[in-house]
């Protein structure tokens, strides 16, 4: 009597921890993970490069409205992305695309084997309002046309720099739930844009950037 007692207490103490741990899952937010993990995988030099503006030297130049004038102005002037949408699209991972990641970084990989055996975190929480990074303004395209903002066209416009879209797909999470990757796309205008595969950890209840993995840029 005593042993199954004990069975039944094990049994009952496993199931309150096994559902405490799924409610700090459900907890977790796509927008909290993404959003730590900004300044990893995104620079404003990463299509704005010093080539293009037009103080390099002491003659004078015709400034293109588009561009920069200076240095100073890249990093002070407000910037913004466009954002597809308020919600994440599912991520489908082809059998090429996985063959390709397994001879790139070999079947024992962390970051392979969370691809072959993930699934999506369970809490689809998505708020593009909540995206915070320096000097920098996330927006989805509706809310750009509302402010009367060119979404189409990358650069500088009046007092803001539309420095390109960014695009998000659902996180998804080993089978522990202490490694995760995403898909994210960036188009900046022109020939400046690639998708890539963010890879992450939780380490003490943070996120940390692990790498990031291209798919291909265009």
């Amino acid at each position: 009597m005593k042993t199954i007692f004990l069975l039944l207490s094990f049994i009952a103490l496993a199931s309150c921890s096994s559902t405490k741990y799924n409610q700090q899952i459900q907890a977790s937010s796509e927008t909290q993970i993404i959003n730590s993990l900004l300044d990893n995988i995104y620079t404003i030099k990463l299509c704005y490069p010093d080539y293009r503006f037009s103080n390099k030297s002491n003659k004078k130049f015709r400034i293109n409205k588009r561009r920069l004038s200076s240095i100073e102005e890249r990093d002070t002037i407000q910037k913004i992305v466009i954002l597809k949408n308020n919600h994440l699209d599912e991520l489908l991972i082809e059998e090429k695309t996985k063959n390709y990641i397994r001879q790139k970084l070999g079947e024992t990989s962390k970051a392979y084997q969370v691809i072959k055996n993930s699934e999506k975190l369970v809490s689809l929480q998505f708020n593009p309002e909540l995206l915070k990074q320096k000097r920098v303004k996330f927006l989805t395209k509706k809310q750009a046309e509302l402010r009367n903002i060119n979404t189409s066209r990358f650069g500088k416009q009046d007092s803001i720099l539309n420095v390109g879209f960014m695009y998000f797909s659902r996180v998804y999470y080993s089978p522990k739930h202490n490694y995760g990757f995403f898909k994210y796309t960036y188009i900046g205008g022109g020939t400046c844009g690639f998708n890539a595969l963010i890879f992450f950890s939780k380490k003490k209840e943070k996120w940390h950037y692990e790498q990031t993995f291209g798919l291909g840029v265009f």
